[in-house]
């Protein structure tokens, strides 16, 4: 499955930038390609870096040079203004254990080299460095449960 995932990441390298995209060739933004390469796999994922983070991944930690492949990235910058009221304390996203805001989200492809695939402008790019990158997490994909809630999706 990671093997198929990581095809469709590769294969958009390049697709214009674009949000809210069509999460396609014609447009994509970086949570719009995890749409676009889960729902090759036929799996359903919500748009939005911070809810995938929230709810669709396991493990997350912040960043020690000990990413794996198939790692989704994030980066971050502490809650404030800009992160929307779900994700605060009181809303339906809200884990005190994540206070931050995780504007950005890209998948790592390969180890040696590096390279982490994400869409930004202007287009669909691979980068082979972790500078900027915070956070680390595992997209929990074969249960199908939330780790944040825990009911399935």
């Amino acid at each position: 499955m990671l093997n198929t995932i990581i095809k469709h990441f590769e294969s958009a390298v390049g697709w214009p930038y674009k949000s809210p995209g069509t999460n396609d060739e014609r447009g994509i933004d970086c949570s719009g390609l995890f749409v676009y390469a889960l729902s090759k796999i036929n799996k359903k994922i919500y748009h939005g870096s911070n809810r995938i983070a929230r709810k669709y991944c396991n493990s997350l930690e912040p960043i020690n040079n000990n990413v794996q492949l198939g790692d989704v990235l994030f980066k971050s910058r502490p809650s404030g203004s800009k992160l929307s009221p779900q994700y605060k304390k009181g809303g339906k996203y809200y884990n005190e254990q994540l206070p931050w805001d995780f504007y950005h989200i890209g998948l790592v492809t390969r180890l040696k080299p590096l390279r982490i695939v994400h869409a930004t402008p202007p287009a669909v790019k691979a980068d082979n460095s972790l500078k900027g990158w915070s956070h680390r997490a595992r997209l929990n994909l074969d249960s199908g449960v939330c780790p944040t809630c825990g009911k399935e999706w």
